[in-house]
């Protein structure tokens, strides 16, 4: 699985070249060019760039992670909005797994802090320089979804 990430991660990065204006993108892939996407969100076997807050879909809404500081330090903190078509969720379950992928240290799992307004904060200690993955899983009205998001170059 590590393996196919990376290889994921390559291809996209390769793909995100001069010809990444010209193919169609997802509403929730908003980074304005490759040289400042270092966030990508993995769906259904593609990777698309990430701006830091941007949108991603979900089962039956969205999330919005926001990494404080950009781009993500060893120490770095994410706020998780959490919505629906109707607002901001403050009623869903978040929990984050997180673990770099160019070594077997092992996932990291951390529960959101709820706050108002469908914000839930996690901070993730990263103690290398790489490639991370992070698994967020949203339970929302009953309904489970797991969305991914690669950090590249993260950990600095």
């Amino acid at each position: 699985m590590r393996r196919l990430a990376l290889a994921a991660l390559s291809i996209g990065l390769a793909a995100c070249g001069p010809t990444l204006a010209a193919t169609a993108q997802p509403p929730h892939a908003r980074a304005t060019s490759a040289a400042e996407a270092q966030l990508f969100s993995l769906d259904k076997g593609f990777m698309f760039p990430l701006a830091n807050g941007g949108r991603v879909p979900i089962e039956n809404g969205w999330i919005e992670p926001h990494f404080s500081p950009f781009p993500p330090q060893r120490d770095a903190d994410v706020d998780i909005v959490v919505g629906t078509d109707s607002g901001r969720a403050s009623d869903a379950d978040v929990t984050v797994s997180y673990e770099m992928l160019e070594m077997a240290h092992g996932a990291t799992t951390v529960r959101g802090d709820p706050a108002a307004g469908g914000h839930h904060h996690v901070h993730m200690a990263m103690g290398m320089y790489g490639t991370w993955q992070m698994k967020v899983h949203v339970v929302l009205d009953g309904v489970t979804s797991t969305s991914v998001i690669v950090l590249s170059g993260a950990g600095q």
